[in-house]
């Protein structure tokens, strides 16, 4: 009696292990796709915020040069000036 009571509690344990493993491994699946996702929508993220970025500096770049040349020519006529005085 008491062996068949042992294997019985050996089945329901395997059974229940079974189980658990059956519903971790769907527990991970979600998890392991719901982090794909996110990992993908801030990837998106990330490089639109990085194209805006850069854009931006570029814009920046180009308005530094363009007042870096005026100041340069500014200069240039005013020594010029000065030479002719």
């Amino acid at each position: 009696m008491t062996m068949a009571k042992n294997n019985n509690r050996s089945e329901q344990n395997s059974l229940r292990n079974e189980q658990n493993n059956s519903s971790n491994r769907f527990s991970n699946e979600q998890n392991n796709s719901s982090n794909r996702f996110s990992n993908e929508q801030n990837n998106s993220s990330n490089r639109f915020s990085n194209e805006q970025n850069n854009s931006s500096n570029r814009f920046s770049n180009e308005q530094n040069s363009s007042s870096n040349n005026n100041q340069k020519s500014s200069q240039a006529k005013k020594n010029r000036n000065e030479l002719s005085d």
